[in-house]
């Protein structure tokens, strides 16, 4: 077991690592782009991308719900923004008690905010070495476990006392799944392979358990509350298929659908485990985990790149690219109840205390937003 690391709860960001100031990384982008549409389609085509920049408004350019986008609909209130000083949001997490927010950064660890007002509440992890930015809180959000980048190293932090508690060893980096109820972390490897390894830590291990997974290199994966089931968005072609498995045992209980797993397919368990919401670029579902089956459509439902459920499991909430914003469904009808304009969301996570939604933009900021009127 490691000593516990006493360097600095935080430390300044290098300069590669710094934000730019606002506009600038959007400019550079935009220009980018036009040389390189124009080098490879010709000027009409260059002039359509730069007609799109300019009605999406600028990358960087933090206004609104969202790089440029419209305000808060009536009922929903903005508590914060925050601004760390990040490489790129790998993971947004609520602490199980609901009063901090993390945001894993692939280069300064895991920012800690205070969850009621935003407010910067300190960093764990590596300090200024690559960090994968993958992390959960466990046991009652003392501790979190954050993956680390090139060689993947799994290790449990205090977060009180900002310090390393031990090293619980090689964790591949490809995706993750941790259950703070059981104590869980799981790592998967061998991405884009046909089979696929997790490596399970559990409560009192030192070291992983080594489990492979035929048919399924776990591109993406999510555990239920309790630990007792792990779905998995499978691989790449033609291996795109969700499958759910019993844990601890990893018996596999369902393979389900056609094609809707893979890759870009992101999964979250409702609180009581019962239903499972697939997220895709073609497609939202819920699935009944007991059956394997898929339930009744969502109303307008085009696809959509995250999603998650409310604490209390009644409000499935899904960020829509095409319509620049996050749509609010009831579960029991699948009727939309509500629509938040906000743009480029990548990541999204509600407290599991109230409505109170995280949202990681594509610019690096991170926004909290109060949607307990809107829910009403």
């Amino acid at each position: 077991m490691d000593q516990p690391d006493s360097s600095p709860a935080r430390a300044k960001a290098p300069e590669s690592f710094r934000r730019p100031a606002p506009g600038a990384g959007a400019l550079s982008t935009v220009v980018l782009v036009l040389v390189a549409v124009v080098v490879l389609g010709g000027l009409a085509t260059a002039v359509t991308y730069l007609l799109y920049f300019h009605r999406q408004g600028p990358t960087g350019a933090a206004t609104g719900t969202g790089m440029g986008g419209p305000s808060l609909p009536e009922g929903a209130r903005a508590i914060a923004t925050m601004e760390p000083p990040l490489v790129e949001v790998f993971a947004l997490h609520f602490s199980p008690d609901g009063k901090l927010l993390g945001v894993g950064d692939g280069g300064q660890g895991v920012h800690l905010y205070d969850a009621a007002t935003g407010k910067p509440a300190g960093v764990v992890g590596e300090q200024g070495q690559p960090n994968a930015g993958g992390f959960a809180f466990l046991a009652g959000g003392r501790l979190v476990a954050v993956t680390r980048a090139p060689t993947g190293i799994v290790a449990l932090w205090d977060v009180a006392k900002r310090q390393r508690i031990k090293r619980l060893g090689p964790g591949p980096g490809v995706a993750y799944a941790t259950s703070p109820e059981a104590r869980l972390v799981i790592c998967s490897a061998a991405a884009g392979q046909k089979d696929g390894r997790l490596t399970i830590w559990g409560p009192g291990d030192s070291d992983g358990r080594s489990v492979p997974i035929s048919g399924d290199s776990g591109e993406n994966l999510a555990l239920s509350g309790d630990g007792k089931l792990l779905a998995s968005s499978g691989g790449d072609r033609p291996n795109r298929r969700i499958k759910v498995y019993r844990m601890p045992e990893v018996k596999l209980l369902h393979t389900m659908g056609k094609r809707e797993g893979g890759m870009g397919t992101k999964l979250a368990f409702s609180p009581d485990g019962k239903l499972l919401a697939s997220s895709g670029p073609d497609d939202l579902k819920l699935w009944d985990v007991e059956t394997g089956e898929v339930k009744p459509p969502v109303e307008g439902n085009n696809g959509a790149c995250a999603c998650c459920f409310t604490a209390d499991g009644k409000v499935l909430a899904a960020y829509h690219r095409d319509e620049k914003g996050i749509k609010l469904w009831d579960v029991a009808t699948r009727k939309q109840r509500a629509f938040v304009p906000v743009r480029y969301v990548e990541h999204m996570t509600f407290s599991p205390k109230a409505n109170v939604v995280a949202v990681a933009l594509a610019d690096r900021t991170v926004k909290l937003i109060d949607l307990t009127d809107l829910l009403k």
